[in-house]
């Protein structure tokens, strides 16, 4: 579970910016904020905007510092840029980012500081009584690399790795080598934001995705079966077929693989279509599904960008409603989303929206809670509010032309 996060000099963002996700206890209005410890945390968070407003940076942001924790050690070389990049304005200066999470009963705090080339500094601690105790901690100046881990017993070639691997998060390497346990709450995530924006996957590929998770998790299909029931798509079964299609690089090579047919059946007639050649939101509600259940089983956090892309605003809300229910999200999974829709925020509270704009000269993204607007209720219309420019982040759209 996610507490909060802080980013300075990241793509559109310059100064440092910080979306805090716990709230005072007064402010827990419903299932959808969970105690951990002592601290009150929002599991469902939305941020609205303008286009061009950084709305996707800042979940650009909490995407790759959760990847880059994780997956660097593996899925980078040496010498191989950071898919990270600074402000226009700030070039000659590294990128900077913080979150403080749950995982498993403990409270940590991670920061890191990058720039395209190399990891500048990093720090791990665990949460205690007075600020957090140092698990690992370093600092590389030209040559030399401070390295403090007092409680880890790294052996000297291990080390010496870690060091030579300058665009990895040291983190990551301590995660694969087994030094440090696995963490759930960074391993269980899903988002459709990377370092180019959000993420239009093919539709081809998602199809045979969510084939594939349906054909080897039954409870998984039961699961979402009752899901598209619940939305009304028409659909009152799954079956599958097979595929086969040529793999890459291999001539006359096919693999054969699962595929994903829904069933529409009335009292006169029934038929079968592949998933594929359903609609473009029967197709898409599934993949979230798909992507959302494990993490709701678990816990982690699923990161979403334009969560309306394709769906009815109620099909939307339903989603939403999974994470919002002690009974469908008992591990306090969180949901971090940015939307367009501005009637999803009449089922928000105050402390779980979060308004985007571009403040200031230097064409810099601005984040604001919107308890931090002076005189807001939960009582009040956040859509009409919104619509009209009570709370800023609204375009300034000439609507007379030139």
């Amino acid at each position: 579970m996610l507490k909060s996060i802080k980013v300075t000099n990241f793509y559109s963002i310059g100064k440092e910016q910080k979306l805090s996700f716990e709230i005072n206890k007064s402010e827990m209005l419903d299932e959808s904020s969970r105690t951990v410890f002592d601290k009150n945390i929002n599991l469902v968070n939305s941020i609205i905007g303008a286009n061009g407003s950084g709305k996707t940076t800042i979940l650009k942001a909490l995407s790759f510092i959760l990847w880059f924790m994780h997956d660097s050690y593996r899925s980078m070389s040496i010498g191989e840029d950071i898919p990270v990049d600074s402000h226009q304005l700030n070039k000659n200066k590294p990128s900077q980012i913080e979150i403080e999470f749950f995982n498993e009963g403990r409270f940590f705090q991670y920061k890191i500081e990058l720039n395209l080339k190399e990891v500048i500094s990093e720090f791990l601690g665990e949460h205690i009584e007075k600020g957090y105790s140092q698990i690992f901690e370093y600092r590389r100046n030209q040559e030399d690399w401070n390295f403090k881990a007092p409680k880890l017993k790294i052996n000297k070639e291990d080390l010496q790795r870690f060091r030579e691997k300058k665009n990895v998060a040291v983190f990551s390497s301590l995660l694969a080598t087994g030094y440090l346990n696995d963490f759930i709450f960074i391993k269980n995530v899903e988002s459709n934001v990377t370092n180019m924006g959000m993420l239009n996957k093919h539709p081809f590929g998602s199809f045979l995705e969510t084939s594939e998770r349906f054909f080897k998790n039954k409870e998984l299909k039961e699961d979402a079966l009752s899901f598209v029931r619940d939305i009304d798509l028409g659909v009152s079964d799954f079956n599958f077929t097979v595929i086969e299609r040529s793999v890459k690089d291999k001539l006359d090579a096919e693999k054969k693989e699962p595929a994903l047919l829904c069933t529409h059946k009335s009292n006169v007639s029934s038929f079968e279509l592949l998933l594929f050649n359903e609609s473009n939101g029967t197709q898409r509600s599934l993949h979230m599904f798909s992507e959302i259940s494990l993490i709701l089983k678990t816990g982690g956090v699923y990161i979403v960008d334009e969560i309306e892309s394709g769906l009815h605003p109620d099909v939307v809300k339903k989603i939403i409603s999974l994470f919002e229910s002690k009974e469908t999200n008992p591990h306090h999974a969180q949901i971090i989303f940015s939307t367009h829709q501005h009637i999803l925020l009449n089922d928000r509270t105050k402390t779980q929206i979060f308004i985007a704009e571009k403040g200031n000269e230097k064409f810099e993204t601005e984040i604001y809670r919107l308890d931090d607007v002076n005189d807001v209720r939960n009582d009040e219309n956040f859509f009409q509010k919104y619509k009209v420019g009570t709370y800023g982040g609204t375009p300034e759209i000439n609507w007379l032309g030139a």
